[in-house]
């Protein structure tokens, strides 16, 4: 998955949080399709799976995602 983590300031966590949510809000993310695993995406971008999972865990607390 392509996110853009350049646009934002802040930890990494926070840009991964707003580029997902904003893909979801533009409609790249439709309703029930499926993101990357923690570990997949992490090693896509370069992180730490912990990273991923704040990110993912903030979007689930917004109702963005669900598991």
């Amino acid at each position: 998955m392509l996110l853009n983590l350049q646009g934002a300031g802040g930890p990494l966590h926070r840009r991964v949080y707003l580029a997902l949510k904003a893909k979801i809000r533009a409609g790249r993310l439709p309703p029930a399709s499926r993101v990357p695993s923690t570990r997949a995406l992490a090693r896509d971008l370069g992180l730490s799976r912990n990273t991923v999972m704040a990110a993912y865990e903030q979007l689930a607390a917004e109702g963005y995602l669900v598991s």
